[in-house]
């Protein structure tokens, strides 16, 4: 048994692609690659990219060319946000609808999780649920949230600009800190993001570094120590 080669194809602007700097990723329920840029969304066939961007004399196209996060819910929705707010996408008449629940502003993240749509707009947290059209905001401790993470396996976390993380918790459907600083105050003071890859295990990037924190035996591991001193690590996943 002969393992296959993986074969990897670059795309830059040449291609097609409207610009070089991609933000987020997802694939729609028909089998599209959307990519979202700093200068357009881009819809991928695996032939070709259809490029849509903010048109001011066309109140159907979206409304920021720059692109930040995308989703795509278990209802096939597309979900894009955008530096001036969050639209959903119309596959059969191509243009975008505007999700007027949150203030317009940088939104930044959208994920699905417990049922619920979640979107980080402007450093605060707001919950949608599609079933009722219900949105509520969630401003934990003041703090601008500066990263929300979400995994089946390892659930829903947030972290802040004073390196605050959070869980929360489905039952009560309250977030609860997790205060790793209490480990190493010095190594967290910057936290830049967190992800979940199980109940046990928690990724957690900072300025410098990333750690492993295991909640079994509480052991913090420094995972770039030896091989990558002083790296900024993040990533919104």
């Amino acid at each position: 048994m002969q393992a296959q080669s993986i074969y990897f194809k670059n795309y830059q602007t040449h291609d097609g692609l409207s610009n070089s700097t991609v933000k987020c990723i997802t694939q729609d329920v028909q089998g599209f690659l959307w990519l979202g840029t700093r200068n357009g969304l881009n819809r991928f066939d695996g032939n070709q990219f259809k490029i849509f961007r903010h048109n001011a004399s066309d109140s159907t196209s979206i409304g920021s060319s720059s692109i930040l996060s995308i989703l795509t819910d278990s209802k096939g929705i597309l979900w894009v946000g955008t530096t001036r707010g969050t639209y959903c996408y119309d596959p059969i008449k191509e243009n975008f609808t505007p999700f007027r629940g949150v203030p317009i502003g940088e939104v930044n993240a959208i994920h699905e999780y417990a049922g619920f749509i979640w979107l980080l707009s402007n450093g605060k947290l707001y919950r949608y649920n599609s079933y009722t059209t219900e949105i509520i905001p969630f401003d934990q401790n003041k703090n601008t949230i500066v990263a929300i993470t979400s995994s089946k396996k390892g659930g829903l976390w947030t972290t802040d600009n004073n390196s605050t993380i959070q869980r929360y918790q489905v039952n009560t459907s309250k977030f609860v800190e997790v205060d790793l600083k209490k480990i190493d105050r010095k190594a967290l003071a910057n936290t830049k993001t967190v992800y979940a890859i199980n109940d046990s295990l928690l990724m957690v990037g900072t300025i410098n570094s990333a750690y492993l924190f295991d909640f079994k035996n509480g052991r913090l591991k420094n995972l770039f120590a030896s091989h990558y001193p002083n790296k900024v690590i993040q990533a919104n996943c």
